[in-house]
């Protein structure tokens, strides 16, 4: 059966103009049947949760649920274990104190933003995306002299529009277009490469 190994986490902060801190919750995992070509399991950075600390315990929860269900475990080093849904939200209550200031996330990772979006837009997809269109259009507009045109790989009535992101003004712009979890035919993706 299939699993996914989360390997490490980090979370990062700003101060918004509420008394809430905004938290951006990154997960390193990699699923246990995913090898890059060296023989090593593949993982990578994922931006799970982007919220104030109720959602980020939220989504911690929902990843506990998935730590019962056998669908997530931890890795400990080159071995993999169980771990407990209580386990799991503990290592969280224990990271979100330790929450570094969002500026330092660009000393920590080299970031890129793909954005997947339509070549032709039908009336489907326009209805699907709704006011989010607009945002769409406006920032790859903005951003097109900088942008890197390709076609999607799956999909070839898509383009992937891609940026390396310079700094945080550009990242937290970027975060305000929907994911993969909103729409399939428009969305954005962040890749992460950790720098040593």
């Amino acid at each position: 059966m299939s699993y996914t190994i989360e390997y490490k986490r980090k979370i990062y902060y700003k101060n918004d103009n509420f008394s809430e801190k905004t938290y951006f919750m990154l997960v390193k995992q990699g699923d246990n049947n995913c090898y890059e070509s060296n023989g090593q399991r593949v993982k990578y950075w994922d931006l799970a949760q982007i919220g104030w600390e109720y959602s980020i315990i939220g989504k911690v929860c929902e990843r506990a649920g998935e730590c019962e269900g056998g669908s997530l475990k931890r890795g400990v080093g080159f071995s993999v274990e169980h771990i407990s849904p209580e386990e799991y939200l503990a290592l969280w209550r224990q990271e979100i104190p330790k929450a570094k200031p969002l500026e330092s996330m660009l000393k920590d990772f080299n970031i890129r933003v793909d954005i997947t979006y339509p070549k032709k837009m039908t009336k489907d997809m326009e209805k699907q995306l709704g006011y989010r269109k607009d945002y769409f259009d406006k920032i790859i507009e903005k951003y097109k002299g900088e942008l890197i045109v390709s076609d999607d790989y799956y999909h070839k009535e898509l383009n992937v529009f891609s940026k390396e992101i310079k700094s945080i003004a550009e990242f937290e712009e970027f975060t305000q277009l929907p994911d993969w979890k909103f729409s399939r035919c428009a969305k954005r993706s962040f890749y992460f490469y950790e720098i040593k």
